[in-house]
């Protein structure tokens, strides 16, 4: 089973900072608990990359199963790269608009 290489934008890793903190503020040890949501997620898209829908142009996103979080990124080249991990209460449009910078 081939595993693919995932690389994290810098905004990316601004928004799981982010996440993490703001559920560790609801709840010690929650932040802990997204950290390894998110981990399992990435671990599925790292073996099986069009495992997630097609958002926008090449931009695909998987939902993590227990917190409200999608991860956005893309496959190309054989490379997986995480764009963000967004709250589903977001405006999507909002997200759209992070894309196309």
């Amino acid at each position: 089973m081939n595993h693919y290489p995932i690389w994290v934008k810098p905004s990316a890793q601004n928004d799981f900072i982010s996440a993490v903190d703001y559920y560790e503020s609801k709840m010690p040890g929650l932040g802990n608990k997204l950290l390894e949501e998110i981990n399992n997620s990435l671990k599925r898209i790292e073996v099986q990359p069009l495992i997630g829908i097609k958002i926008y142009k090449n931009f695909y996103q998987i939902l993590t199963r227990k917190f409200p979080i999608r991860i956005i990124y893309t496959f190309i080249n054989k490379e997986i790269q995480i764009y963000a991990f967004f709250h589903q209460s977001r405006q999507f449009q909002k997200l759209i608009n992070k894309l196309d910078t």
